[in-house]
């Protein structure tokens, strides 16, 4: 992990460079701002996704370096992103093959290109997660000079207008994460584009639409009335197997030795019941908590100070003041709210995998042990 973090900490530090040196000035939208907060969104994705270390080191690199090709080129600048990121890694002796799979996810975020599998997904929700952001006007007006200046396209407000609207209506994100953290802001978007002008508040929104809230606690109450079934499940099962490992252990030494046959049985049982209760405790066993809720996370949503596990190590001070931005913002606190019911699912989700893996075990483990039993008296006799 100290390694993946020195490789990302050096390619930002010369991206940042390069792009602070070499970037011409009539770059407004694909700049260093544009290139951190990607940066920041696809490390963000590749977390809630579930990538493992490794993966999450490339999804990063990548994004990096996925625009540095401007610096050469504004047409094409996909080819010459994937060239200096390779010039770099080659630098740090990055594995070969590792270089190529960073290339690939480079070219991946070519507009228009289909994405093939969750990391090339990862990267191209997080180019366009701006569209869902407060920013987004700012950064399509932005987008509209840089195109004029480089001459790639000028376009009338009438079609820069429909240009953006198609836009709207053809994109959709590709990955649960980027949906639930996106899609709101997306939404609002769209619809203050459509009018042209101010925005109203959406009916179908949260704090708005009974069904809406009432579907909300519904849900709600059916997770948490979840979790309490999956940990009775589990309980159940740490029970019964201790209950066999307590009262089986201290007697099967005497049978073993008196008739052998039944060390095979034996065996399966004993391995049944650990693996059963190793299952069935990991179901049980709470989620790592940080404690700490960085204030940027708070003000956009994407954290939770609701639940105990992001703030209990804040002093009182930072909690009150964090919490106060949320309340003081019905689209901060609408989105907050839904993301504590999108980890309440994925929590739960895990919870009832963990649950499903124990109980076959111990389905299969027990009757093995009766065959296997079974057979050892046939042999036997």
């Amino acid at each position: 992990m100290e390694q993946n973090n020195q490789i990302i900490a050096e390619a930002k530090a010369f991206v940042e460079q390069l792009l602070h040196t070499e970037l011409a000035d009539s770059m407004h939208y694909h700049n260093l701002e544009h290139t951190i907060g990607m940066w920041q969104s696809a490390k963000e994705l590749s977390n809630m996704e579930g990538l493992n270390p490794k993966e999450k080191e490339w999804v990063e690199i990548a994004a990096l370096f996925h625009d540095v090709g401007f610096t050469k080129t504004y047409l094409g600048h996909e080819e010459a992103s994937q060239e200096i990121a390779k010039s770099f890694l080659l630098g740090k002796n990055y594995p070969g093959d590792e270089i190529a799979k960073v290339g690939e996810l480079i070219q991946s975020t070519e507009m228009g290109r289909a994405k093939e599998g969750v990391m090339q997904q990862i990267l191209g929700d997080a180019d366009l997660s701006h569209i869902s952001s407060k920013a987004y006007f700012k950064k399509k007006d932005a987008l509209r000079e840089e195109w004029k200046l480089n001459n790639y396209k000028i376009l009338t407000d009438e079609d820069w207008k429909n240009l953006n609207i198609i836009f709207f209506e053809s994109h959709e994100f590709l990955t649960d994460a980027a949906n639930a953290l996106y899609l709101p802001g997306k939404k609002k978007n769209y619809k203050k584009l459509k009018g042209g002008g101010k925005i109203k508040k959406p009916s179908s929104s949260l704090n708005k639409s009974k069904p809406a809230q009432m579907m909300f606690k519904t849900a709600l109450r059916n997770h948490i009335d979840l979790t309490g079934l999956a940990d009775n499940k589990a309980n159940i099962m740490l029970s019964i197997n201790a209950i066999i490992i307590t009262i089986s252990l201290p007697y099967l030494p005497g049978y073993i030795q008196e008739n052998p046959g039944i060390l095979v049985p034996a065996g399966i049982l004993i391995a049944t019941c650990l693996s059963s209760i190793i299952a069935a405790t990991m179901a049980t066993r709470p989620i790592p908590m940080k404690g700490l809720s960085d204030l940027e996370r708070v003000k956009n949503g994407s954290t939770s100070l609701f639940f105990f596990g992001n703030f209990y190590k804040m002093s009182a001070r930072d909690y009150q003041d964090a919490l106060s931005e949320v309340i003081a913002n019905e689209d901060v606190l609408e989105k907050t709210v839904l993301m504590d019911l999108y980890y309440l699912g994925k929590s739960l989700g895990k919870k009832y995998h963990l649950l499903r893996v124990c109980y076959t075990i111990f389905m299969v483990g027990i009757a093995l042990t009766v065959i296997s039993m079974v057979i050892m008296n046939l042999i036997n006799h």
